[in-house]
């Protein structure tokens, strides 16, 4: 039997500068294979607003403080995500391949959350 499972990937690192997607095929151990890689760069004026809030916020009553400018940022993130997914899913004739996959969003700190599923 095949253990191996197909993952779909997404990291945006300190840099700002996008979005990194990756699909891969892997048992979780000895075998992988990278089936594809793609790259979105955010638009300039989103680069701005994002590194300009994270100077500015340095605990969470400042986030509260800006909480619509976080919203904003949230939403726009969510859908940048949403398109680089949808493009490399599409890309790779994937959209009836994917029905058995787990999400996990990785805070580094004190917050750690996983989720299985839509």
């Amino acid at each position: 039997m095949d253990n191996s499972f197909i993952a779909l990937g997404l990291m945006s690192g300190t840099s700002l500068d996008g979005i990194d997607a990756s699909i891969i095929k892997s048992d979780g151990e000895n075998n992988l294979d990278i089936i594809d890689n793609k790259y979105l760069n955010y638009p300039e004026e989103f680069r701005k607003r994002l590194s300009k809030f994270i100077l500015n916020i340095n605990n969470r009553a400042d986030i509260e403080e800006n909480i619509s400018t976080y919203k904003s940022l949230e939403r726009d993130l969510t859908l940048y995500h949403s398109r680089i997914s949808q493009s490399i899913i599409n890309d790779n004739n994937w959209n009836r391949k994917l029905y058995n996959y787990r999400i996990i969003w990785r805070y580094y700190g004190s917050n750690c959350s996983n989720r299985n599923g839509f």
